[in-house]
């Protein structure tokens, strides 16, 4: 680890924070059925970045790839027609709302490249040391470094919400005691479920990204995307169940329709990527 610049991982937390904060800012502006859509233009972005600082080729049909996975997402996550209908609609095509969804999609560029270096990283390790790094140690070092430009971008960020900044510590302290399961002092609300589902989801959080860093490590950024990409149908499955704090909404064709084109996707990348390793 100590052959490793420390500054990489400066830039990776600056990277994820400053993604944090635009993604905030146009988020709030566009309907929750096209954040899924827009949020797959990752892979794009890593396939650019990849090839511009690994030197990788993708090949025709990888692209093709890529391309599959992006649609049977966006397919697959989309409400059913009908409740679709108006709501949706008239939010795509208003002139107000491109400047967001441009947006969204450059924030999405920040954690692509993001990755694309972790994964820099791990092969540079591998090339200095002959072995591969500790995830974990990845891991760390990334979310210290994203936790510190995070605070450091916090004025940004209430001036974003339209708050002073003479409010932020009452802000957080408020915060701090809802998550905590306490009343808020304004209102009385109370999160239901705290501190149980707030601790729950720091917890999955952190199994997610040593499991996709791992993922990173053995395979490729764009690889390990395409692959955490099928997760997405499977949130959009868990708002059809009977969960506590989850809207139920029902399924349509297009959510089966999209899975098949993602699977497909899938299939499409890695079966040229295999057959082009067996024949060499």
């Amino acid at each position: 680890m100590l052959a490793i610049p420390k500054g990489q991982f400066l830039f990776i937390g600056a990277c994820e924070a400053l993604a944090q904060v635009l993604l905030m800012a146009g988020a709030a502006h566009l309907p929750g059925a096209l954040l899924p859509l827009l949020m797959q233009t990752s892979l794009f972005w890593q396939v650019a970045f990849s090839a511009l600082l690994l030197g990788t080729r993708p090949t025709l049909n990888q692209l093709a790839g890529v391309a599959l996975v992006s649609a049977g997402v966006a397919l697959a996550s989309l409400p059913p027609p009908a409740a679709a209908g108006a709501a949706a609609a008239p939010a795509l095509v208003r002139p107000e709302n491109f400047k967001h969804v441009a947006l969204c999609v450059i924030s999405f560029a920040f954690p692509s490249l993001s990755v694309i270096l972790k994964e820099g990283i791990f092969r540079e390790a591998r090339r200095k040391l002959g072995r591969d790094l500790e995830v974990l140690v990845v891991n760390a070092f990334g979310s210290t470094a994203q936790a510190v430009f995070v605070l450091a971008l916090l004025p940004l960020i209430t001036a974003i919400r339209g708050l002073p900044l003479e409010s932020l510590p009452q802000v957080l302290l408020e915060g701090g005691r809802v998550l905590a399961g306490q009343p808020a002092q304004v209102g009385g609300a109370v999160l239901p479920g705290a501190p149980l589902f707030p601790a729950a989801y720091v917890l999955a959080n952190v199994a997610f990204n040593i499991t996709a860093l791992s993922l990173v490590r053995s395979t490729g950024a764009v690889t390990a995307s395409l692959a955490l990409a099928c997760l997405v149908p499977l949130s959009v499955l868990a708002f059809a169940l009977p969960l506590p704090l989850l809207q139920q909404a029902a399924l349509g064709p297009n959510f089966w329709a999209g899975c098949g084109l993602l699977m497909g996707g899938l299939a499409c990348y890695n079966w040229k990527k295999g057959a082009a390793s067996s024949g060499k």
